[in-house]
């Protein structure tokens, strides 16, 4: 595989480092024998510049090795992890500059300890082999941490969806359908919508939409239900209205992310959507009968389901993005599970602000702990939607959290499970005054079952494999450590 020409040049860097060093040769030696600059000499190692031929030249006898050595892009065997890296081009495709960070800083760290970050570098391609991780899972990861230094609230996208909502004379309680939105679509971007075209293609099956670019045709599942063709057709507007068609994913869900633009173009055409859909000043004035100063009202939600004719994903995401904004609410976490063909549960969403918080998704093929409220209320089966809270408190730490679940199922037959967590504090009382006298369901819950230690719990669904391997090693330590104090103990004696 070919490298890019920023890989060409860290790689060109890190061979001159290692040869530099092997004769024992400082900068300031290097350049007396060189005429090249200690500064640039420093830039070159760090794979910020490229020496012109004749300079190499230069290097390459003062190194004592042939010019084409020197551009072999081979390197000592502590650092071929590094190369195996750059020849996979995986680095280029993070987002380090939308996080602040330089591929060379990176680099400098490798080469001020090659060994060690080999290493390192070795055990993270392993554990993704091992665990089947592919650069979605990456790129969705990193659009995930985007969306959490952000507060899950895109500045860009509520102002372009506000500034159409006006320019349509909308009202702010005004709930568009999909024939409208199918409208705007057909006559302003010269769309083709087909509703039931990707039934007609067996590669299609499982999909929601594709977008076929040439001829501007949207194929939509025949299944879907009006919530779900309003959020779709609200979304390809988004996409055109923000200019991101050049990067954006034809297909939803996204069967392959190409890099990091591609996640963020869809995060950022579901802000949108969410925005053009539930009006932040409107939607949240509707949320004062849950967050006001009478009883909490949890059944608030299916109403609001029902008026604005949304997914309870997508209502909880958008509940998720205005608390931040409107009720100094900063600390929060949103999963949504998933029911999967073999009858397991899969976390389809995840997003924490604030902080990671102890509820979380596993890569793992573990049970989530079944005493969540959104993992029960998906047991149930059941074909309405139904609305849960409880409080839920970690086994083993004083950590409570607030829980609003609601599961439905979905035009694809599977049901879904979406629950928004808060963590249960003094200053979250004075937000929901409402908490104080609320008589609610208090549960202590775990993660997965296999790493819970919770004794008869009559909702496991697996042996704690986990946790009776952790006490395990708990108790040979204990045990070592006990016998340690023994053995000081009688040599003392014997003295």
């Amino acid at each position: 595989m070919q490298l890019r020409p920023q890989n060409e040049r860290i790689l060109f860097g890190l061979k001159l480092r290692q040869l530099r060093q092997r004769r024992e040769l400082s900068f300031q030696q290097l350049s007396k024998l060189t005429g090249i600059s200690v500064s640039y000499l420093n830039e070159i190692e760090r794979g910020k510049k490229s020496p012109k031929k004749e300079k190499l030249r230069d290097l390459a006898a003062a190194l004592d090795v042939e010019v084409a050595t020197l551009e072999d892009p081979t390197l000592d065997s502590a650092m071929m992890p590094v190369v195996d890296l750059l020849r996979s081009n995986f680095l280029n495709e993070l987002p380090l500059d939308r996080f602040g960070i330089e591929l060379s800083k990176i680099v400098e760290i490798i080469g001020n300890a090659p060994a060690r970050v080999g290493a390192f570098i070795s055990s993270l391609l392993e554990l993704s082999r091992n665990y089947a991780l592919m650069d979605e899972n990456f790129y969705t990861g990193a659009l995930r941490s985007w969306l959490e230094m952000h507060e899950n609230f895109l500045e860009d996208s509520e102002a372009f969806a506000k500034t159409l909502r006006e320019e349509l004379t909308w009202a702010p309680s005004y709930v568009p359908t999909a024939e409208e939105l199918g409208y705007l679509l057909r006559f302003k971007y010269d769309y083709r919508i087909l509703k039931g075209g990707l039934d007609e293609h067996d590669a299609f099956a499982g999909l929601e939409r594709v977008f076929i670019p040439t001829d501007r045709s949207l194929l939509l599942a025949g299944s879907m239900q009006e919530r779900d063709l309003r959020y779709h057709l609200a979304k390809e507007i988004g996409y055109q209205l923000l200019k991101l068609s050049n990067e954006r994913s034809l297909s939803s869900p996204i069967v392959e992310v190409s890099g990091f633009d591609m996640a963020l173009s869809q995060a950022r055409a579901h802000a949108f959507a969410s925005a053009l859909l539930l009006p932040a000043e409107q939607f949240d004035a509707e949320l004062k009968g849950f967050f006001g100063e009478g009883e909490l009202e949890a059944n608030i939600f299916q109403q609001l389901l029902k008026k604005y004719m949304v997914t309870p994903m997508l209502l909880l995401d958008r509940v998720a993005a205005l608390l931040p904004q409107f009720r100094e609410i900063r600390s929060l976490f949103l999963i949504q599970l998933t029911e999967t063909d073999e009858d397991g549960l899969q976390v389809t969403r995840e997003l924490h602000l604030g902080k990671h918080h102890r509820p979380h998704s596993t890569g793992l093929l573990e049970h989530y702990c079944r005493r969540w409220v959104g993992v029960r209320l998906l047991l149930n089966k059941r074909e309405n939607v139904q609305v849960g809270l409880q409080v839920s408190q970690f086994h083993g730490f004083d950590d409570e959290y607030l829980v609003l679940a609601i599961s439905d199922r979905e035009h694809n037959g599977k049901r879904q499970s979406t629950f928004l967590g808060m963590p249960l504090t003094p200053e979250l009382e004075g937000t929901i005054p409402a908490l104080v006298k609320a008589d609610l369901q208090h549960k202590i819950v775990s993660n997965t079952c296999e790493r819970c230690p919770i004794a008869n719990c009559a909702e496991r669904a697996a042996p704690p494999l986990v946790a009776n391997l952790r006490e395990k090693r708990k108790r040979v330590g204990e045990t070592i450590k006990e016998l340690e104090r023994k053995s000081r103990l009688a040599a003392r004696r014997r003295l």
